[in-house]
C-alpha cells in the first residue's frame, strides 16, 4: 500500500507523543479543528468543524487502539472519503492486511452513519418544511435583491426557507437572513440539489434555464417567465443539468453563469452546457443576472436576444442592404471560415503571418493594396514557435513598428475535443482580448481524428464555428496539399472542408524565393487575380545566436509581376502536361546566351509519356496532344520557332530561373537553383 507523503511512520526520539496526541495532530492538521478528547473504541464519535452552528457536528472519527492503532477522520461538509490514520512506528507492510480491514470498516460504518444522518435530516426538513408558512413579499431579502417570493417560506425568525430536493426527495433546506447569509441544514444532502420555479402563464420561450442562487433564479424567471432550475452553487450546475436532461431529453437547457472575477462561474456554467448539448450564458458585467437587473441592465435582452428571421422576403431585404464585412477587402471575410493550403515547405506560413500581422497593426493602412479592419489576433501555433517568433519580430521591423496586437501559441490542443476548444476558449477569455482573427496552423496539429472522415471533420468545423460565435471573428485553417501529384491542386482530406470554406486560399511557389497566392473558392464575391509575393531577408533586431550572429529571418514583400492566373483549374491531364513541361525544361530545355528560350515539342511528349504509365502508345498519343493543345489555349505555354515557351501568369518567375538549372549538354550552369519545387 501506498502512503501519503505526509504519512508519519515514527515520532521523533527528542519528543515521544501518545497516541492520542498523534490522532489529535492529524485531526487538526487535515480539518482544521481541536478535538480535546479522543476515544479509541471503534465508534463513530462527532466533532465541531468551522462552519457548523448551533449543535451542528459535521467532524467525525473512529479509532481503534488494541495492538494496532489506527483508524480514520473526516468531515461531512468536505463530502470526501476522509482521511486514513495510524500511529507512528508501525510496520505498515506486515500489518497491512489487518489494517487494510480496518478502514474498510470504518468506511462502511461512516457511510451507513452519513446515509442514517442524511436520512433523519431530510425527514426533520420535511416537518420544518410543512409546518411553516408562505415567506412575507416584503422580506428584507426579497428587498434588497428586487425579486418576488416564488415558492419560499419563512421561519419563526424570520429567514426564508428553500427546500432541496435531490432526484424527487426533498432532502435539505436553505435558510437565507436577511442580509444575506445563507446555511443549509445540518446533515442535509445537496450535492445534485435544486429549487425549481416552474414557468409562468405565458413564458416568452420554452427554455428551461440553470443558475446558481435563487436571486438569480428569481430574476431569470420574472424576466422570461420561463422555468428556472436553481442549483444552489456553481459545482452543482452540472448534476442539476444532467438531471433535467435526463428527465427533460428534448428541451432547450441555458444555463446563466456567474461573472466571477475568478472565472469560476463561467468556467462551470461552459463545462455544464458542454456536457448536456445546452448554452452558456454570462452577464457582461462582474455579478450574477440578479446583480446585472438591480444595476439596470436588459437581461431579458441579455437571455431572450430578438429573433432574428430566416425567411426574409425581396421587399424586406431590398430596404436592408446586407453587404459582406471584410477583415481583408475581398480576401478575409469577417466572421468567416477560410483555408489556406498548399505543399509542404511553400511558405504557407509566411503569408497567413503576413495576414495576421496587417491585421494586428493599425499602423498597417492596406494589405497589398486592399483595405484592412484591424483588431486582435490570435496566432494558434502547433509547431515551429521560436522561427514564428522570429518571423513576426522581424515582419515588424520591416514595417518599422513597436507594437503588433498579435498573441502566439506556443503548444496545440485538439480543437474538436471539448476539453481542448474549452481550454483554448478560456485561455484567449484570460488574455482579456477579443480577437477578430484567429489563425489554426496546421489544422493537422490541432485535430483529433482524421481528416478524411466526414464525421472528425464535422467536429473540426463545428469547433471553428464556435470559436467564431464565441469572438465575433474571422478563422482560417492552414492545411496541406494532397500527397498525389493530381491532387496538388486541392486540400488534403474530405471534400466536406471546401464545401464548408467561404473562402479557400491555394499557395503555390519555387521553395526558394517566391511565392503566389490564388483563390480556389470565393462563396459570396467575386474570386480574386493571383497575389505574388516575394521573400527578402531582414534582421530580426536585438536577436543574436550563441555565438553572437545577427539573426535573420524571412518576410514578404508584394511582387506586382504576377497578377494573373488562369480562370479554371488545371485538370489532372493538363496538370500532368505542365509538370512534363516544367521537368522537359529543366533537363533537355534550350538556352542560348544564358537565356531560356523553350522546350521542343519532342522532348515535351517524351517526358509527358513517361509520367504516363497508364494506357497503349495511341491513348498516351492523344492524352499529350489534348494536354499540350489545352495549355496553348490556356494561355500557359504559346509555340516560338519550334519551341514552346511560358507566357502569362508564370513567365517572368519561369524564364527567371529555368536558365540557371544545369542540364547535361546545354548551355547554362549558374550553381544555387535547386530547379522547380511543385505545380501552379
Amino acid at each position: 500500500m501506498k502512503l501519503p507523503s505526509d504519512w508519519s511512520l515514527e515520532a521523533p526520539a527528542s519528543c515521544p507523543r501518545s497516541i492520542e496526541e498523534q490522532a489529535q495532530e492529524a485531526i487538526l492538521e487535515k480539518t482544521g479543528a481541536a478535538v480535546e478528547s479522543i476515544c479509541f473504541d471503534g465508534a463513530i464519535h462527532r466533532f465541531r468543524v468551522d462552519g457548523d452552528h448551533g449543535t451542528e457536528k459535521s467532524g467525525w472519527y473512529v479509532l481503534f487502539d488494541d495492538h494496532l492503532p489506527a483508524g480514520a477522520f473526516g468531515n461531512w461538509k468536505q463530502g470526501d472519503r476522509g482521511y486514513k490514520w495510524h500511529a507512528n512506528g508501525i510496520d505498515v507492510q506486515a500489518n497491512k492486511t489487518e489494517l487494510e480491514k480496518i478502514w474498510r470498516q470504518i468506511f462502511k460504518q461512516r457511510d451507513e452513519e452519513l446515509r442514517q444522518r442524511r436520512k433523519l435530516a431530510g425527514e426533520t426538513c420535511r416537518q420544518i418544511w410543512d409546518a411553516a408558512p408562505e415567506a412575507d413579499e416584503t422580506h428584507p431579502y426579497l428587498q434588497r435583491k428586487q425579486v418576488r417570493n416564488h415558492g419560499l417560506r419563512q421561519t419563526g425568525d424570520g429567514r426564508l426557507i428553500m427546500p432541496i430536493y435531490v432526484g424527487q426527495e426533498l432532502t435539505s433546506l436553505q435558510y437565507i437572513d436577511g442580509e444575506g447569509g445563507k446555511m443549509f441544514h445540518s446533515g442535509g444532502e445537496v450535492a445534485g440539489g435544486y429549487f425549481r420555479i416552474p414557468a409562468g402563464d405565458n413564458p416568452a420561450s420554452a427554455t428551461r434555464y440553470i443558475a446558481e442562487g435563487y436571486a438569480t433564479g428569481a430574476s431569470i424567471h420574472e424576466a422570461t417567465g420561463c422555468e428556472v432550475w436553481v442549483a444552489l452553487n456553481a459545482g452543482n450546475l452540472k448534476k442539476v443539468g444532467e438531471f433535467v436532461r435526463k428527465a427533460l431529453p428534448e428541451a432547450a437547457l441555458c444555463f446563466v453563469g456567474d461573472n466571477d472575477k475568478s472565472g469560476v462561474g463561467q468556467r462551470k456554467a461552459t463545462e455544464a452546457a458542454e456536457a448536456v448539448s445546452g448554452k452558456a450564458i454570462i452577464p457582461p458585467e462582474l455579478g450574477d443576472a440578479n446583480d446585472y437587473a438591480v444595476r439596470g441592465g436588459d437581461l431579458r435582452g441579455l437571455l431572450l436576444p430578438e429573433k432574428r428571421r430566416w425567411i426574409t422576403p425581396f421587399s424586406r431585404f431590398r430596404e436592408q442592404p446586407q453587404p459582406i464585412r471584410w477583415l481583408v477587402k475581398n480576401w478575409i471575410q469577417a466572421e468567416g471560415l477560410h483555408m489556406m493550403f498548399g505543399p509542404s515547405g511553400v511558405g504557407k506560413s509566411f503569408v497567413a503571418l503576413d495576414i495576421a500581422c496587417s491585421i494586428a497593426s493599425e499602423a498597417v493602412k492596406t494589405w497589398n493594396g486592399r483595405t484592412l479592419k484591424h483588431g486582435p489576433v490570435v496566432y494558434l501555433a502547433g509547431e515551429g514557435y521560436l522561427g514564428l517568433k522570429q518571423r513576426i519580430v522581424g515582419w515588424a521591423a520591416k514595417k518599422r513598428l513597436e507594437e503588433l496586437d498579435i498573441c502566439l501559441s506556443e503548444e496545440a490542443r485538439d480543437l474538436n475535443t471539448p476539453d481542448g476548444l474549452r481550454d483554448t476558449v478560456q485561455e484567449i477569455r484570460e488574455l482579456d482580448l477579443r480577437p477578430v482573427f484567429i489563425v489554426v496552423d496546421t489544422l493537422h496539429r490541432f485535430m483529433a481524428g482524421d481528416e478524411n472522415k466526414a464525421v472528425d471533420v464535422k467536429t473540426m468545423l463545428d469547433a471553428c464555428a464556435t470559436l467564431a460565435r464565441e469572438f465575433g471573428c474571422a478563422v482560417l485553417l492552414v492545411h496541406h496539399t494532397g500527397v498525389a501529384q493530381d491532387a496538388q491542386d486541392r486540400a488534403r482530406g474530405s471534400s466536406a472542408w471546401r464545401g464548408a470554406m467561404d473562402i479557400e486560399l491555394m499557395v503555390r511557389g519555387d521553395g526558394m524565393e517566391h511565392i503566389m497566392l490564388s483563390q480556389t473558392k470565393n462563396k459570396d464575391a467575386e474570386r480574386q487575380p493571383v497575389m505574388g509575393f516575394e521573400m527578402v531577408s531582414v534582421d530580426v533586431p536585438g536577436w543574436f545566436d550563441e555565438d553572437g550572429a545577427q539573426v535573420v529571418t524571412k518576410v514578404l514583400v508584394a511582387d506586382e509581376g504576377m497578377t494573373e492566373e488562369p480562370e479554371k483549374p488545371l485538370t489532372p491531364n493538363q496538370n500532368t502536361a505542365l509538370m512534363a513541361y516544367i521537368e522537359a525544361a529543366e533537363k533537355c530545355g534550350v538556352v542560348k546566351d544564358g537565356t531560356f528560350c523553350g522546350v521542343s515539342k519532342e522532348d515535351w511528349r517524351e517526358m509527358f509519356y513517361s509520367k504516363k504509365s497508364d494506357g497503349n502508345f495511341e491513348t498516351k498519343r492523344k492524352a499529350f496532344q489534348r494536354g499540350q493543345q489545352d495549355l496553348v489555349t490556356l494561355g500557359w505555354v504559346e509555340a516560338q520557332n519550334d519551341l514552346y515557351v511560358p507566357v502569362g501568369l508564370w513567365a517572368a518567375w519561369e524564364k527567371k530561373h529555368l536558365a540557371q538549372v544545369k542540364r547535361p549538354g546545354h548551355e547554362g550552369n549558374v550553381p544555387g537553383h535547386a530547379g522547380h519545387s511543385g505545380t501552379f
